[in-house]
């Protein structure tokens, strides 16, 4: 065979067909490569954990935390651990129903602690039920002779539930962060003390989801994520656990407040989903992940808030004079309203406290937001909402903490927003 006859057999073309003109295995493999790359999609949580090597979170150091160390903060349960004992294991596992805050961090996390006491490590049957602060449930016959157990819902102005609990269920325990509540013979209740700064009382020592989890687990540290949701909430400023917020940020958008992936009927029908996912990452210990990405949202959310507040103006509200601005929206209210307050200081024009307000159609009615710093002292302002919750009349009327408030009002003939407005400070 001449040299050129040996290339010309070995031409790609002539390669092409072999074993009665069949392609190859290679030539196959290639392209069988070539489609599934087409339909490869990204893995963004791939992605995201492999840009975390070169990137370096923020580091917030704070000094108003009562709890300077993680001992100190371990030692701080003692409350929560005596009512677990008054109330004994075998009680405890006899929780059949649980209602809890849907839709807020503290309520949820607290809920997929439970969630995984109850029915992944004993494998109990609950019944989880997500509600709203103010609200009863829909269908009493779920509480009869039931085993209650109810999360972060601040009972103060719920009197129908706690009627509809009394009358219906067979035992009765809230673990709460809010007001305090008159125990009866079937309600036991354990309700956060204050923090004392400076001789005033403040806020809770801890969130409910940090007393939840030395509920169900007493022996066991409280993980790096319930100590962010506990720090965020209560406001504790952890000095062991800085980026909390970075982290809550995080969850509420991909995960809590996510009502794409997670539509309200599911929530409602199948709310074992979403807590298995919460616990799942409680229980993954992740949390740089979930702090990386917070962070790109904190950037977004602090961009989007400077933006709004600019707009508020100084009015009369019920004697104070506050920073007012006509803006309602999830993940956002809070933020603007307390960049609101920063403003007018820096213009030298302080004010008491923020509100911001929206009209609510399917509540009809509109939904009425108090805010301050909880680190400074000023009027309670949950005990503010709760008051002109009950005198607009609304079922779902208002409630909140030292610093921080919703209640809401009516749009009557004879009633309306500006009736709580006193003009310009």
């Amino acid at each position: 065979m001449t040299k050129n006859s040996t290339n010309n057999n070995n031409k790609p073309e002539n390669n092409k067909l072999k074993n009665n003109g069949k392609k190859t295995n290679n030539i196959k493999k290639i392209n069988n490569s070539k489609k599934t790359n087409k339909k490869e999609r990204i893995n963004f949580n791939k992605v995201a954990k492999e840009l975390l090597k070169k990137h370096s979170v923020p580091h917030e150091t704070e000094s108003r935390s009562i709890y300077n160390t993680e001992k100190d903060y371990e030692a701080s349960f003692k409350d929560i651990i005596a009512f677990r004992k008054k109330i004994g294991l075998p009680a405890i596992k006899k929780i059949d129903t649980v209602i809890y805050h849907d839709e807020n961090h503290d309520g949820m996390v607290s809920a997929a602690i439970a969630y995984n006491f109850l029915v992944n490590e004993h494998g109990k049957e609950v019944k989880f039920i997500p509600l709203k602060p103010g609200k009863n449930v829909r269908n009493s016959e779920d509480l009869k002779d039931k085993h209650v157990l109810v999360l972060d819902l601040d009972m103060t102005f719920n009197q129908k539930l706690i009627d509809t609990l009394n009358k219906e269920a067979k035992s009765v325990l809230i673990i709460d962060d809010h007001e305090e509540i008159a125990n009866t013979n079937k309600v036991k209740a354990h309700i956060s003390n204050k923090i004392a700064r400076n001789g005033v009382k403040r806020g809770p020592t801890h969130a409910t989801s940090g007393n939840v989890w030395k509920f169900f687990y007493p022996r066991k540290k409280v993980p790096s994520v319930v100590q962010y949701i506990d720090s965020g909430d209560a406001k504790l400023y952890l000095p062991f656990a800085p980026m909390g917020q970075l982290f809550t940020e995080a969850l509420g958008f991909r995960v809590i407040k996510n009502k794409v992936k997670y539509p309200y009927q599911q929530r409602q029908s199948q709310p074992e989903k979403i807590l298995q996912v919460i616990w799942d990452i409680i229980d993954e210990s992740d949390a740089e992940f979930w702090l990386f990405i917070g962070n790109y949202f904190t950037e977004v959310t602090e961009n989007l808030k400077d933006q709004i507040a600019v707009n508020a103006v100084r009015m009369k509200f019920q004697g104070d004079c506050v920073a007012v601005l006509n803006f309602n929206a999830p993940a956002l209210s809070k933020k603007v309203a307390l960049q609101m307050i920063t403003n007018f200081q820096r213009r030298g024009q302080p004010v008491d406290y923020a509100i911001t307000w929206g009209y609510e159609y399917k509540s009809n009615a509109y939904r009425i937001g108090l805010n301050r710093q909880k680190w400074k002292s000023g009027k309670n302002l949950g005990e503010i909402a709760r008051r002109l919750g009950r005198k607009g009349g609304h079922p779902k009327g208002g409630g909140g903490h030292e610093a921080d408030g919703n209640f809401y009002w009516p749009r009557t003939a004879k009633q309306d927003i500006w009736d709580l407005f006193e003009g310009k400070c």
